[in-house]
C-alpha cells in the first residue's frame, strides 16, 4: 500500500497529538526513497512558543 510523504508526517502529528495533548509539536519526516529523492516534510500543531530561542522561532537541525 502506497502513501504520500505529507499524509504519512499528518498522521504521525496526529497521532502524538491525540495521545499527548501538546500546546505546541512539531514533526519532522526526512525520507530519502529509492532513486536517491530526498523530501522533507514539516509539520506543526499549535503556536511555536517564543520562549524556544528568545525570537519566537527555534533553530532547524543544521542551523545556528
Amino acid at each position: 500500500r502506497g502513501a504520500f510523504h505529507e499524509a504519512v508526517t499528518n498522521q504521525i502529528l496526529d497521532d502524538l497529538v491525540a495521545a499527548t495533548q501538546p500546546l505546541w509539536m512539531e514533526v519532522e519526516g526526512d525520507f530519502y526513497v529509492r532513486g536517491g529523492i530526498h523530501t522533507v516534510v514539516r509539520c506543526t500543531h499549535g503556536a511555536r512558543p517564543a520562549a524556544l530561542d528568545g525570537t519566537g522561532s527555534a533553530p532547524r537541525r543544521g542551523e545556528r
